[in-house]
């Protein structure tokens, strides 16, 4: 990632690391995610819903059978879930960029899911009485309330959007977590670690304000 010019590597997440941490062993398993800014926005901006499977990522993790795999998702799964549909050159650039992060990884260790068929309406979504910076800052507490909670990051979709050209409503997403229960899922499912780990909370605005 480090040697890609068009990317930008944005937090590591060693899943494993913090479950054994808690007390909750679990096998290796690290969420590597990274920024492609002007693919990321192009996305956002067809559907503000899809920040919250941004930024790019890739689940690096070892099996029961000792086997390193790596896992990822394909642009079929964000067409399924977010009811949208990308264009050719979208999808190219989509490949291309998770392509160009697992070039020199073995091919027996790439993976894939089974299935990429998701409810559309798995999101939910309450209408804040606040204003947008008043319902971020009361998130923020609300979720460091709970002293088993780590926030490990924040991303400005509409700033990171304008540094590339293009025009998005306010979009600002929070990727927080507690180990000790999402190590007792990744147990059951190690691929957790993929969507559902770290949990993510996206406040934005529509054209209503």
């Amino acid at each position: 990632i480090k040697d890609l010019p068009q990317l930008s590597n944005v937090i590591a997440i060693d899943h494993s690391r913090l479950a054994n941490q808690a007390e909750e062993p679990l096998l290796p398993s690290k969420v590597i995610m990274f920024h492609d800014p002007v693919l990321e926005s192009s996305l956002i901006e067809k559907e503000r819903l899809i920040a919250l499977d941004m930024p790019l990522k890739i689940l690096v993790y070892m099996d029961e059978n000792g086997d390193s795999n790596v896992i990822w998702n394909q642009t079929r799964y964000f067409e399924e879930r977010y009811n949208v549909s990308f264009t050719v050159e979208e999808k190219q650039q989509y490949d291309e960029a998770m392509s160009d992060v697992l070039n020199g990884v073995p091919e027996s260790a790439l993976n894939s899911f089974t299935s990429d068929k998701m409810a559309q309406n798995d999101v939910i979504t309450i209408e804040s009485e606040l204003s947008l910076e008043e319902t971020i800052s009361k998130a923020l507490e609300v979720i460091s309330r709970n002293d088993d909670v780590t926030i490990f990051k924040e991303i400005d979709y509409q700033k990171l959007a304008a540094q590339n050209d293009v025009k998005l409503p306010p979009t600002y997403l929070i990727m927080y977590g507690a180990p000790s229960p999402g190590g007792k899922a990744m147990k059951q499912a190690q691929t957790l670690g993929l969507d559902a780990f770290p949990q993510k909370l996206l406040v934005w605005q529509n054209e209503m304000g």
